[in-house]
């Protein structure tokens, strides 16, 4: 959906194309600022049974939508809908080749979220759920990987509006080439100590007999205390410490002696 007019309708199937999205249909409106869908009611039907009959799983809006017109517009229709500012934060991620340009590009999709998680949650419920001391209270999970900006991450969800954080927790992202390192260590001091007993014993070791692994765990760090915004200062800057996690590896190992 977007405007009739030559220049935007190409600039639309242009984004569509740079997002690797194939378009099945396009409808054009003068005005996208209707208060329901953005789209006026009738040009929505129309794009309701286009979906239905060609199968289309997103209908993408050429315009800024408000959360209430995301939601009418996919409940009526009964598939993701994504507006012009959804549409390209998705063709900058997917185009980004540094993780400090990524990381910046999720930042600005956590300030595009905020508001519509918790308008969301509104409209799913039919009112403001009940929280604590009789606030409102909405859970966003965020996922990142560069540590460095740790703190400017909590920073934007502060701003954006999030009065109680949890965590962060930290995983390791791809923790088998690790578990595999640690069971080859774990296999040499093995065979090290049998090797010292043996001596000790007057013997050799022979071979090796059998071998099993009580599985793999982490050790976790102590988690990060939860904080709450307002017992910051205006311009105190969230800092992560720098700290270490420990992946161990329980191996059992029996030898022959001679």
């Amino acid at each position: 959906m977007t405007y009739p007019d030559s220049f935007a309708l190409e600039e639309a199937k242009g984004l569509v194309d740079s997002a690797d999205r194939t378009c099945v249909a396009v409808f054009t409106q003068k005005y996208l600022n209707h208060s329901q869908y953005g789209m006026g009611a009738g040009k929505a039907e129309e794009v309701k049974k286009a979906v239905q009959e060609s199968g289309a799983q997103q209908v993408i809006v050429d315009e800024h939508l408000t959360s209430k017109q995301t939601y009418n517009l996919e409940k009526l229709t009964g598939v993701q809908v994504i507006d012009r500012e959804r549409l390209i934060l998705d063709i900058f991620y997917s185009r980004a080749t540094t993780t400090e340009a990524k990381l910046q590009i999720e930042l600005a999709e956590i300030k595009y979220e905020m508001p519509r998680v918790r308008e969301n949650a509104k409209l799913t419920s039919g009112g403001e759920r009940a929280g604590k001391g009789g606030m409102g209270e909405y859970t966003v999970d965020v996922k990142f990987r560069d540590l460095k900006r740790t703190g400017a991450i909590l920073d934007a969800l502060v701003a954006e509006g999030a009065n109680q954080i949890s965590g962060p927790n930290l995983t390791i992202d791809k923790p088998e080439s690790a578990l595999d390192e640690a069971r080859m260590r774990a296999i040499a001091n093995g065979r090290a100590r049998a090797d010292l007993y043996a001596r000790a014993l007057g013997m050799r070791v022979v071979r090796l007999l059998s071998v099993s692994e009580g599985g793999g765990h982490y050790m976790p760090p102590p988690m990060p205390v939860a904080m709450m915004a307002e017992a910051r200062g205006a311009d105190a800057s969230s800092k992560i410490d720098p700290g270490t996690q420990q992946l161990q590896v329980n191996v059992a190992m029996s030898f022959e002696l001679q």
